[in-house]
């Protein structure tokens, strides 16, 4: 079999979105729309030296994980009030890695494959551009949620 960018970049996220055939939509590493995902990311939130300075984001809450069950079950009680529906993006710190667009409902089903992925990448972004939220896993442990004024 050969193997794309995406097979080997995110592996178990891949296997996972094919062994329970979810709809998805992966976006090219360092293409055009990523580098607009990023610009967002980085226009909607304020940022420091290598993650978003959350203390600059008031409205915003953060949660220490000590495990990988520690930081899905944060992120899942996170996202509880938001719509299942909601289309977001998966971005991971590694400028290498596709980006991934799935439905929030989707992506909590596989969210353990999207938080394993420390070999590729121990920071983790979701977000939702239109409703102007932002979820960062920090490989320091933190989980942090925040919203923006600024909208897609």
């Amino acid at each position: 079999m050969n193997r794309t960018g995406s097979d080997v970049r995110i592996p178990g996220v891949m296997s996972a979105l094919e062994r329970l055939s979810l709809p998805h939509r992966i976006i090219a590493a360092q293409s055009p729309e990523d580098k607009e995902l990023t610009a967002w990311t980085e226009a909607a939130f304020p940022w420091g030296f290598s993650q978003i300075d959350w203390t600059l984001v008031p409205d915003h809450r953060c949660v220490e994980y000590t495990d990988l069950e520690d930081v899905v079950a944060a992120f899942r009680a996170m996202v509880e009030t938001l719509s299942a529906q909601s289309l977001v993006v998966v971005m991971w710190a590694n400028g290498l890695c596709p980006l991934l667009e799935i439905q929030l409902g989707d992506l909590q089903t596989i969210a353990t494959e999207i938080f394993e992925e420390h070999e590729t990448s121990r920071d983790v972004f979701v977000f939702n551009r239109r409703e102007g939220w932002l979820i960062e896993m920090h490989h320091e442990d933190t989980l942090s949620m925040g919203r923006s004024s600024v909208r897609e």
